[in-house]
């Protein structure tokens, strides 16, 4: 199985290398390509999270599942994404200096921090 995930992560991050060329620019939610990019100077690594209960209402809306369900399917899906970014990243998954800008959107909610992160890049 490792050995799978070991190819399947060469074959993403060759593939996120190839998009970052692009011109217009590019934008990878997750698979570490903050981690596979971190040469570059000209990208932003952005961590988003959100308070637990925003994340846990947010589940139920978009599973259709209860609470219980939510609280369980955040949990299992944070220790997967932490799993696979510390052991490909090699660094904690989630910890502010990791990333260029940490930003949590039960602040401000999901459509201002769309705007927040904008203005920043415009501004880079």
């Amino acid at each position: 199985m490792k050995e799978f995930m070991d190819k399947d992560f060469l074959l993403q991050s060759e593939t996120i290398t190839k998009l970052s060329e692009n011109p217009q620019g590019a934008v990878f939610v997750g698979r570490c390509a903050d981690y596979v990019l971190r040469n570059r100077t000209d990208i932003v690594s952005i961590f988003i999270t959100a308070n637990n209960d925003d994340r846990v209402r947010r589940l139920i809306e978009r599973k259709k599942c209860t609470e219980s369900e939510a609280h369980d399917m955040m949990r299992k899906i944070d220790k997967q994404r932490a799993a696979y970014y510390d052991y490909y990243a090699g660094r904690p998954w989630g910890v502010a200096s990791s990333y260029d800008i940490c930003l949590n959107s039960s602040l401000v909610g999901i459509e201002n921090s769309v705007d927040a992160i904008i203005d920043i890049l415009k501004k880079k």
